[in-house]
Protein backbone atom coordinates (compact mmCIF):
# COMPACT_ATOMS: atom_id res chain seq x y z
CA UNK A 1 0.00 0.00 0.00
CA UNK A 2 1.18 3.37 -1.18
CA UNK A 3 1.55 6.41 2.10
CA UNK A 4 -1.57 8.68 1.79
CA UNK A 5 -2.03 11.37 3.36
CA UNK A 6 -5.24 10.13 5.24
CA UNK A 7 -2.05 7.63 6.78
CA UNK A 8 0.34 10.29 7.70
CA UNK A 9 -2.67 12.03 9.81
CA UNK A 10 -3.09 9.06 11.28
CA UNK A 11 0.08 9.02 12.68
CA UNK A 12 0.57 12.63 13.67
CA UNK A 13 -3.13 11.82 15.74
CA UNK A 14 -1.64 8.44 17.10
CA UNK A 15 1.20 10.69 18.33
CA UNK A 16 -0.67 13.75 19.72
CA UNK A 17 -2.84 11.50 21.50
CA UNK A 18 -0.47 9.54 22.84
CA UNK A 19 1.54 13.25 24.29
CA UNK A 20 -1.83 13.88 25.69
CA UNK A 21 -2.06 10.56 27.22
CA UNK A 22 1.34 10.73 29.26
CA UNK A 23 -0.64 12.93 31.87
CA UNK A 24 -0.02 9.38 33.41
CA UNK A 25 3.65 10.87 35.07
CA UNK A 26 2.12 14.46 36.48
CA UNK A 27 2.81 15.05 39.84
CA UNK A 28 0.06 15.25 42.65
CA UNK A 29 -2.10 18.22 42.94
CA UNK A 30 -0.39 21.10 44.79
CA UNK A 31 -1.65 23.28 46.97
CA UNK A 32 -2.86 26.63 46.12
CA UNK A 33 0.47 28.38 47.15
CA UNK A 34 2.49 25.53 45.48
CA UNK A 35 3.56 24.33 48.06
CA UNK A 36 3.66 20.49 48.52
CA UNK A 37 3.64 18.98 51.92
CA UNK A 38 5.44 15.60 51.28
CA UNK A 39 8.12 17.14 49.71
CA UNK A 40 8.58 19.96 52.09
CA UNK A 41 8.60 17.33 54.46
CA UNK A 42 11.13 15.08 52.79
CA UNK A 43 12.73 18.03 51.20
CA UNK A 44 12.10 16.01 48.06
CA UNK A 45 10.01 16.60 44.74
CA UNK A 46 6.30 15.17 44.56
CA UNK A 47 6.03 12.07 43.06
CA UNK A 48 3.98 11.22 40.19
CA UNK A 49 1.33 8.71 40.49
CA UNK A 50 0.53 6.50 37.58
CA UNK A 51 -2.63 5.60 36.18
CA UNK A 52 -2.92 2.39 33.89
CA UNK A 53 -5.91 3.72 31.73
CA UNK A 54 -3.49 6.44 31.13
CA UNK A 55 -0.89 4.59 30.40
CA UNK A 56 -2.60 2.23 28.00
CA UNK A 57 -4.65 4.67 26.31
CA UNK A 58 -0.86 6.50 25.42
CA UNK A 59 0.36 3.48 24.04
CA UNK A 60 -3.11 2.67 21.86
CA UNK A 61 -2.77 5.87 20.41
CA UNK A 62 0.64 6.08 19.16
CA UNK A 63 0.04 2.13 18.00
CA UNK A 64 -2.41 2.83 16.20
CA UNK A 65 -1.37 6.30 14.73
CA UNK A 66 2.21 3.58 13.97
CA UNK A 67 -0.17 0.42 12.10
CA UNK A 68 -1.81 2.24 9.80
CA UNK A 69 1.24 3.11 7.68
CA UNK A 70 2.47 1.28 5.48
CA UNK A 71 6.01 1.96 3.01
CA UNK A 72 6.03 2.55 -0.45
CA UNK A 73 6.82 -1.16 -2.25
CA UNK A 74 8.52 -1.70 -5.35
CA UNK A 75 8.85 -4.90 -7.68
CA UNK A 76 12.30 -6.42 -6.40
CA UNK A 77 14.27 -7.97 -9.66
CA UNK A 78 15.52 -11.34 -9.16
CA UNK A 79 18.95 -10.31 -9.90
CA UNK A 80 18.37 -7.48 -6.68
CA UNK A 81 18.47 -3.86 -6.61
CA UNK A 82 21.49 -1.99 -7.93
CA UNK A 83 23.74 -1.20 -5.46
CA UNK A 84 24.82 1.69 -7.08
CA UNK A 85 21.34 3.08 -5.92
CA UNK A 86 23.22 2.97 -2.40
CA UNK A 87 24.59 7.01 -1.65
CA UNK A 88 27.40 5.82 1.00
CA UNK A 89 29.93 3.10 0.69
CA UNK A 90 30.00 2.67 4.25
CA UNK A 91 26.07 1.04 3.91
CA UNK A 92 26.89 -0.79 0.16
CA UNK A 93 30.13 -2.55 1.66
CA UNK A 94 27.52 -4.40 4.39
CA UNK A 95 25.06 -6.05 1.56
CA UNK A 96 24.54 -9.29 2.44
CA UNK A 97 22.39 -12.33 3.16
CA UNK A 98 19.93 -12.85 5.98
CA UNK A 99 21.47 -14.68 8.77
CA UNK A 100 18.64 -15.71 10.96
CA UNK A 101 20.69 -17.11 13.58
CA UNK A 102 22.12 -13.54 13.76
CA UNK A 103 19.30 -11.76 13.40
CA UNK A 104 18.14 -14.10 16.52
CA UNK A 105 20.76 -12.88 18.21
CA UNK A 106 19.97 -9.37 17.97
CA UNK A 107 16.12 -9.99 19.24
CA UNK A 108 17.33 -11.58 22.79
CA UNK A 109 19.54 -8.57 23.01
CA UNK A 110 16.56 -6.56 21.79
CA UNK A 111 14.96 -8.20 25.10
CA UNK A 112 17.13 -7.46 27.26
CA UNK A 113 18.00 -4.25 26.64
CA UNK A 114 13.92 -3.69 27.35
CA UNK A 115 14.10 -5.57 30.86
CA UNK A 116 17.65 -3.27 31.38
CA UNK A 117 15.62 -0.57 32.95
CA UNK A 118 13.93 -2.62 35.78
CA UNK A 119 17.36 -4.06 36.80
CA UNK A 120 18.85 -0.18 36.69
CA UNK A 121 15.92 1.16 38.70
CA UNK A 122 16.15 -1.97 41.38
CA UNK A 123 20.07 -1.17 41.64
CA UNK A 124 19.34 2.86 42.40
CA UNK A 125 16.02 2.45 44.08
CA UNK A 126 16.46 4.77 47.55
CA UNK A 127 15.65 2.73 50.27
CA UNK A 128 11.87 2.55 51.33
CA UNK A 129 10.86 3.90 48.08
CA UNK A 130 11.66 0.82 45.65
CA UNK A 131 7.57 -0.07 44.45
CA UNK A 132 7.41 3.56 43.81
CA UNK A 133 10.49 4.04 41.94
CA UNK A 134 10.23 1.26 39.85
CA UNK A 135 6.75 1.86 38.80
CA UNK A 136 8.08 5.81 38.20
CA UNK A 137 10.77 4.17 35.45
CA UNK A 138 8.18 1.47 34.40
CA UNK A 139 5.59 4.20 33.61
CA UNK A 140 8.44 6.34 31.40
CA UNK A 141 9.72 3.72 29.96
CA UNK A 142 6.53 2.89 28.18
CA UNK A 143 5.85 6.24 27.57
CA UNK A 144 9.47 6.78 25.70
CA UNK A 145 8.64 3.08 23.74
CA UNK A 146 5.41 4.65 22.68
CA UNK A 147 6.67 7.76 20.86
CA UNK A 148 9.53 5.21 19.58
CA UNK A 149 7.77 3.29 18.14
CA UNK A 150 5.32 5.54 16.25
CA UNK A 151 8.52 8.24 15.14
CA UNK A 152 10.61 5.14 13.95
CA UNK A 153 7.10 3.58 11.93
CA UNK A 154 6.57 7.58 10.17
CA UNK A 155 10.49 7.58 9.48
CA UNK A 156 10.16 3.76 8.20
CA UNK A 157 7.13 5.06 5.75
CA UNK A 158 8.88 7.91 4.75
CA UNK A 159 12.06 6.49 3.58
CA UNK A 160 10.62 3.19 2.39
CA UNK A 161 14.32 1.81 2.33
CA UNK A 162 15.04 -1.65 1.05
CA UNK A 163 16.59 -3.90 3.31
CA UNK A 164 20.26 -4.93 2.67
CA UNK A 165 20.05 -8.29 1.16
CA UNK A 166 17.50 -6.95 -1.68
CA UNK A 167 20.56 -6.52 -3.89
CA UNK A 168 21.45 -9.98 -4.08
CA UNK A 169 20.21 -12.36 -6.11
CA UNK A 170 16.52 -13.64 -5.24
CA UNK A 171 18.01 -17.18 -3.62
CA UNK A 172 21.13 -15.26 -2.02
CA UNK A 173 18.89 -13.18 -0.07
CA UNK A 174 18.32 -15.16 3.05
CA UNK A 175 17.48 -18.95 4.19
CA UNK A 176 13.71 -17.89 5.16
CA UNK A 177 12.62 -18.46 1.17
CA UNK A 178 12.71 -16.08 -1.91
CA UNK A 179 9.22 -15.33 -1.06
CA UNK A 180 10.61 -13.07 1.71
CA UNK A 181 11.28 -9.94 -0.14
CA UNK A 182 7.61 -9.52 -0.60
CA UNK A 183 7.37 -8.73 2.83
CA UNK A 184 6.30 -4.57 3.96
CA UNK A 185 8.97 -5.57 6.11
CA UNK A 186 11.56 -5.70 3.22
CA UNK A 187 11.00 -1.41 2.98
CA UNK A 188 11.50 -0.94 6.35
CA UNK A 189 15.76 -0.89 6.29
CA UNK A 190 15.62 3.01 8.27
CA UNK A 191 15.61 3.71 10.62
CA UNK A 192 15.93 0.41 12.72
CA UNK A 193 13.62 0.04 14.95
CA UNK A 194 15.82 -2.56 16.93
CA UNK A 195 18.31 0.38 17.54
CA UNK A 196 16.00 2.61 18.62
CA UNK A 197 13.97 0.99 20.84
CA UNK A 198 17.29 -0.40 22.28
CA UNK A 199 18.97 2.86 22.87
CA UNK A 200 15.41 4.53 24.31
CA UNK A 201 15.40 1.82 26.59
CA UNK A 202 18.89 1.94 28.04
CA UNK A 203 19.78 5.85 27.57
CA UNK A 204 15.95 6.39 29.55
CA UNK A 205 16.86 4.12 32.19
CA UNK A 206 20.57 6.21 32.53
CA UNK A 207 18.80 9.83 32.30
CA UNK A 208 16.39 8.58 34.81
CA UNK A 209 18.79 7.24 37.62
CA UNK A 210 20.17 10.89 37.31
CA UNK A 211 17.26 12.71 37.43
CA UNK A 212 16.41 10.87 40.30
CA UNK A 213 18.71 10.01 42.26
CA UNK A 214 21.98 12.57 41.40
CA UNK A 215 23.47 12.25 44.70
CA UNK A 216 24.77 9.14 43.96
CA UNK A 217 28.53 8.41 43.12
CA UNK A 218 29.66 9.65 39.57
CA UNK A 219 31.08 5.81 39.09
CA UNK A 220 27.40 4.54 39.84
CA UNK A 221 26.63 6.15 37.07
CA UNK A 222 29.02 5.76 34.85
CA UNK A 223 28.93 1.78 35.34
CA UNK A 224 25.01 1.98 34.73
CA UNK A 225 25.50 3.63 31.40
CA UNK A 226 28.58 1.92 30.26
CA UNK A 227 26.58 -1.57 30.73
CA UNK A 228 23.69 0.22 28.67
CA UNK A 229 25.31 1.60 25.87
CA UNK A 230 27.43 -1.87 25.65
CA UNK A 231 23.70 -3.64 25.21
CA UNK A 232 21.86 -1.13 23.34
CA UNK A 233 25.48 -1.00 20.83
CA UNK A 234 25.73 -4.59 20.67
CA UNK A 235 21.78 -5.24 19.26
CA UNK A 236 22.54 -2.44 16.68
CA UNK A 237 25.63 -4.16 15.56
CA UNK A 238 24.18 -7.34 15.31
CA UNK A 239 21.20 -5.87 13.33
CA UNK A 240 23.87 -4.99 10.61
CA UNK A 241 25.87 -8.09 11.24
CA UNK A 242 22.60 -9.95 10.82
CA UNK A 243 21.99 -8.16 7.01
CA UNK A 244 19.21 -7.04 8.49
CA UNK A 245 19.97 -3.04 8.43
CA UNK A 246 22.75 -0.43 6.93
CA UNK A 247 25.25 0.94 9.31
CA UNK A 248 23.18 4.24 8.44
CA UNK A 249 19.81 2.30 9.60
CA UNK A 250 21.46 1.49 13.07
CA UNK A 251 23.01 4.72 13.44
CA UNK A 252 19.80 7.02 12.65
CA UNK A 253 17.77 4.27 15.29
CA UNK A 254 20.07 5.07 17.81
CA UNK A 255 20.22 8.44 17.85
CA UNK A 256 16.20 8.67 17.64
CA UNK A 257 16.03 6.31 20.82
CA UNK A 258 18.45 7.98 22.36
CA UNK A 259 17.34 11.48 22.11
CA UNK A 260 13.77 10.06 23.15
CA UNK A 261 15.67 8.17 26.08
CA UNK A 262 16.74 11.39 27.14
CA UNK A 263 13.62 13.74 26.69
CA UNK A 264 11.03 12.10 28.48
CA UNK A 265 12.68 11.80 31.92
CA UNK A 266 14.12 15.69 31.55
CA UNK A 267 10.65 16.61 30.67
CA UNK A 268 8.92 15.09 33.96
CA UNK A 269 11.68 16.06 35.90
CA UNK A 270 10.10 18.36 39.41
CA UNK A 271 11.90 19.79 42.13
CA UNK A 272 15.88 20.81 43.07
CA UNK A 273 17.86 20.12 39.31
CA UNK A 274 21.16 20.31 41.66
CA UNK A 275 23.75 17.74 40.58
CA UNK A 276 21.81 16.10 37.56
CA UNK A 277 23.56 17.74 35.03
CA UNK A 278 26.97 16.33 36.29
CA UNK A 279 25.33 12.63 37.08
CA UNK A 280 23.54 12.64 33.53
CA UNK A 281 26.99 13.45 32.24
CA UNK A 282 28.17 10.63 33.50
CA UNK A 283 25.88 8.27 32.58
CA UNK A 284 26.37 9.31 29.13
CA UNK A 285 29.96 9.33 29.20
CA UNK A 286 29.61 5.44 30.55
CA UNK A 287 27.33 4.82 27.47
CA UNK A 288 29.90 6.36 25.29
CA UNK A 289 32.59 3.65 26.79
CA UNK A 290 30.36 0.83 27.17
CA UNK A 291 29.56 1.50 23.28
CA UNK A 292 33.19 1.45 22.41
CA UNK A 293 33.73 -1.82 24.60
CA UNK A 294 30.66 -3.49 22.07
CA UNK A 295 32.50 -1.61 18.54
CA UNK A 296 35.23 -4.01 19.47
CA UNK A 297 33.89 -6.92 20.72
CA UNK A 298 30.70 -7.42 18.35
CA UNK A 299 30.90 -8.19 14.26
CA UNK A 300 31.23 -5.80 11.74
CA UNK A 301 33.51 -3.95 13.97
CA UNK A 302 35.14 -5.83 15.77
CA UNK A 303 38.81 -6.11 14.76
CA UNK A 304 39.45 -9.58 16.49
Amino acid sequence: MNRSPAAIRAAAMGLAASLFAAGFTAADTLPADGRHPLALRENRAPRAKADPFKIGGGAAAALFGATVLHPSKETVPREGFDPDRIALGLDRGEIRPLDASVDRAGDALLAASALYPRLHAWATAPAGDRASYQLRSLGLQIEAACFTLAATAVAKTAFSRPRPNMYLYVYDRTDEGPDWGTSDGTFESFPSRHASLAWGSAVGAVTFAAVERPDLPAAVHFLGGMAAGAMAASTSLLRVEAGAHFPTDVAAGAALGSGIGIAVPLLHARGNSTGRGAALRSGLLGVLAGSVVAALAIPPTSPF
